[in-house]
């Protein structure tokens, strides 16, 4: 028998397999060389903007095949610290990236917007794509300083603490709105600073290296004068929390869809979560998630300090958060955190009610 004809044809199938296989191999090469390319929409590269106004960001990234994931950086050149990061894993061949920030700083300061893109083939786009400046902002800075404790002790996530009521304890978690801060006149006239904002002092007590250390919160823009006293809301007033996130960008401190409950229609005013070893053995067997709301439940706090404001300088209110008088007040109940280390329903306004009352008088 001739195999001849069988083997060219053989042949014929081997080149035609190889070439497609080439081909294939052809067109990954080409893809491997390429990089996600960009357009910076927004800011304008160069542009120059006012201490605390928003900023409008918007970065379009595109690639030959998949983007897998993405950071956007934006470092302040004088500190070459990280003011803002938003970093995200992705599968598409194009990313929009949209987002609102604003930025304070004691002096005319450059930012630079670094982005970092990396597609499926490992090509990484790495580079400052534009820069902006931010003018120092006009007035005085209040600066808010919490010192953060548990009874005599300084409060850190993740730490043992002893419950009043004989229990060990941990926190994972502190939040809470804060609403209508005001600068009180020697003739009581209120002068207000800020309207709404959400604190979370967990990113502060997170970092290792703060855990002890005061939290600051810093209002700038802040009018030169003499004031008698702050007064602030633990929480919102009922005109704000009759709103509901949607009606808000997702940057605004009340379009934060994570911290409003649609059944109580009613944003969440603060939040303190964390675990509980009920019975000593070592083990953190339940979880703690005090979560409050409601109108009932906003608080007002009024810091008597005789306060100098000066355009260019911060002057500081020094305030302690004592979180053991939570739950045990000075002349109180203790807190029963067996009965209720939960709070998600509208049944438990009255334990809400009672941890609103607590939070106000822990802060002096």
């Amino acid at each position: 028998m001739d195999l001849r004809p069988i083997y060219y044809y053989v042949k014929l199938a081997v080149f035609a397999v190889l070439s497609i296989c080439f081909a294939c191999s052809d067109d990954e090469m080409d893809g491997d060389n390429t990089m996600p390319s960009y357009v910076l929409n927004s800011p304008i590269d160069g542009s120059s903007f006012e201490s605390d106004e928003k900023i409008p960001f918007s970065i379009e990234i595109s690639d030959a095949s998949t983007i897998v994931s993405y950071n956007v950086v934006i470092r302040n050149t004088l500190t070459d610290g990280r003011a803002f990061l938003k970093s995200e894993f992705n599968s598409t061949k194009t990313v929009l990236i949209e987002f609102e920030e604003s930025f304070q700083v004691p002096v005319a300061t450059v930012f630079n917007i670094e982005l970092e893109a990396i597609d499926d083939f490992d090509n990484k786009l790495d580079k400052v794509i534009g820069s902006f400046t931010i003018n120092r902002q006009s007035g005085g800075t209040l600066d808010l300083r919490f010192d953060l404790k548990y009874g005599n002790e300084a409060f850190k996530l993740f730490e043992e603490y002893d419950y009043p009521s004989g229990e060990k304890i941990t926190f994972g978690r502190l939040s809470f709105y804060t609403s209508d801060i005001n600068l009180v006149a020697s003739d009581g006239t209120m002068i207000q600073q800020l309207n709404v904002d959400y604190i979370d002092m967990s990113r502060h007590l997170e970092n290792p290296n703060l855990q002890g250390t005061p939290f600051s919160y810093k209002i700038g823009g802040v009018d030169p004068g003499i004031f008698e006293a702050l007064r602030f809301n633990i929480g919102l007033t009922s005109e704000q929390n009759a709103t509901k996130p949607f009606q808000y960008s997702v940057t605004d401190p009340l379009g934060f869809s994570s911290e409003h409950w649609e059944s109580w229609e009613s944003y969440v005013f603060f939040k303190i979560e964390g675990k509980l070893d009920k019975d000593g053995d070592g083990f953190f067997e339940s979880d703690v998630a005090l979560h409050g709301g409601s109108d009932e439940a906003l608080r007002v706090i009024e810091i008597q300090s005789s306060l100098d404001i000066q355009d260019g300088v911060d002057t500081q209110i020094n305030m302690t958060f004592d979180l053991k008088q939570v739950f045990e007040p000075e002349g109180g109940a203790i807190y029963d955190i067996q009965a209720d280390p939960l709070i998600h329903d509208l049944d438990q306004l009255d334990q809400v009610i009672s941890l609103a009352d607590n939070i106000k008088n822990s802060i002096n």
